[in-house]
């Protein structure tokens, strides 16, 4: 009984550390550097109401996480390309990035979303409908 108990212990440890290590998190910095490559995507979680209070990250295309298209949305998306995710201060770009990466996509999370893209006080450009 103690061997299957550690054994257990074991196996969520080792899930844990994979999750922790392919956790891909970035900085306004990266962001900024990684938006210049052409095979990546910026990606604005939010409502369109959100995005029209406060605007979008110049080059983002806003797909609304709670939007019911929004899974059809992930499945025309190319795999090969880089996808920066990101919403209000994030909880949705979180578990957007789980979804995307159990899909396959290589993806990047700005979790401090445009809370943290307006508190920096880094332009934003307006959202057009």
């Amino acid at each position: 009984m103690l061997k299957k108990f550690k054994f257990s212990i074991m196996i969520i440890f080792i899930f844990l550390v994979s999750f922790v290590l392919n956790a891909k998190t970035i900085d306004e910095n990266e962001l900024i550097k990684m938006s210049k490559l052409s095979n990546t995507q910026i990606i604005d979680l939010r409502t369109p109401k959100e995005a029209l209070q406060t605007g979008i990250i110049k080059g983002a295309t806003l797909h609304n996480y709670f939007d019911s298209t929004f899974n059809s949305f992930l499945n025309s998306l190319d795999k090969n390309n880089n996808y920066i995710i990101y919403c209000h201060s994030g909880g949705r770009s979180g578990n957007a990035e789980k979804r995307m990466k159990r899909l396959g996509f290589h993806v990047f999370n700005y979790s401090p979303g445009m809370t943290g893209w307006k508190s920096k006080k880094l332009p934003t450009v307006r959202y057009n409908k």
